[in-house]
């Protein structure tokens, strides 16, 4: 599947006119800024950090995909391994069919992208707060339906990569893109070994139970409040950072 898609991509897709080109055409190139350099710059846009915390606050989509979703289900729940497994293909199913829309969604936000995506972490989150909130162990329709919700809004995690595309110099895109990058996934690791940490206090070495399950997820809202204010954070400082581009460009 890779194989195909980076021939397709070979093919179809045309890159933006380089330096060289630019030389070529009589225009002077740009040189080449250095690794440390390129890092300077990226580390002290706003954009980027407003991508990094963009992506940094869906990240229970991916810990429940990649570890925790099947433990909580089957240990948790006591459903069966064929019924986690339907789980998890409508959680793969909404992801794909979510997928455009939430493209058509970013194009249309513009500028209003991190509204959109606090609008969308809080309602995860919420969900998540009402799913753990019983005492006894959810149903299989109950954790059919938060695997609706969270496929349906992580996506949204993605904006901070259009947010990189469109505010940061086209030099440094792939590094700002890559820093926006590691959001998601540094606090997909967090979380994930947070909670297992707490599962091994809580459970005192025994199978975990629901009860262990409704301790241990308080640790993703942890870490979803650090990215919640890291999203706030960056986006004044996103704003404060376009308004003196534009008070330049009226000099």
């Amino acid at each position: 599947g890779s194989v195909l898609v980076a021939l397709f991509t070979w093919v179809v897709v045309a890159d933006s006119p380089d330096p060289i080109s630019a030389a070529t055409s009589g225009s002077p190139a740009q040189p080449r800024s250095g690794i440390g350099a390129t890092l300077s710059f990226v580390v002290r846009q706003p954009a980027c950090w407003l991508g990094f915390f963009i992506h940094f606050t869906l990240m229970s989509q991916v810990v429940f995909t990649l570890l925790w979703g099947v433990p909580l289900m089957t240990l948790g729940m006591g459903l069966t391994e064929s019924q986690a497994s339907a789980i998890l293909v409508v959680n793969m199913v909404v992801s794909v069919l979510v997928g455009p829309l939430m493209g058509v969604v970013s194009a249309r936000a513009g500028r209003r992208r991190p509204e959109v995506v606090m609008v969308a972490t809080l309602i995860v989150a919420a969900s998540w707060v009402v799913f753990f909130m019983s005492p006894d162990p959810r149903s299989f329709a109950a954790v059919a339906v938060i695997n609706v919700i969270v496929p349906a809004l992580a996506p949204a995690a993605n904006y901070g990569f259009d947010t990189v595309r469109e505010e940061v110099d086209r030099r440094f895109t792939a590094t700002a893109t890559g820093l926006s990058n590691m959001g998601g996934f540094l606090a997909a690791m967090v979380a994930a070994q947070a909670a297992g940490f707490v599962l091994d206090a809580v459970s005192d070495g025994g199978d975990y139970t629901w009860a262990d399950f409704r301790v241990a997820w308080c640790a993703l809202g942890v870490v979803w409040v650090f990215g919640f204010v890291g999203l706030l954070v960056s986006r004044v400082k996103m704003q404060r950072w376009r308004m003196v581009g534009d008070n330049r460009a009226d000099l």
